[in-house]
């Protein structure tokens, strides 16, 4: 089994390979995947998810949700989140 970042990573891979079959199913792999760095407090990996999947959900057609993914990194309040390497990640999605 997988546990903590290794987890999280996981089913980051796993929504970006849902994402074009079933945007359901993206979500709750991305929700959980950033549920599972909130509660280790790994903000730069949270940045990492959500920049990363923000491709993906706008190729079809989720352009709000990734807005919702974004902004919800963009509000995160860590010395290591806001770090102007990871900011701009997030404001080039946005």
């Amino acid at each position: 089994t997988t546990d903590g970042l290794s987890r999280a990573n996981v089913l980051f891979e796993l929504a970006k390979v849902y994402s074009g079959m079933n945007v359901d199913s993206t979500r709750l792999f991305i929700d959980e995947a950033l549920a599972i760095c909130r509660k280790l407090n790994n903000d730069t990996t949270y940045i990492l998810i959500t920049a990363g999947i923000q491709d993906y959900l706008s190729r079809v057609g989720e352009k709000d949700l990734a807005r919702k993914y974004l902004i919800s990194a963009r509000n995160l309040e860590s010395p290591e989140g806001m770090d102007p390497k990871f900011q701009n990640l997030v404001n080039v999605g946005l």
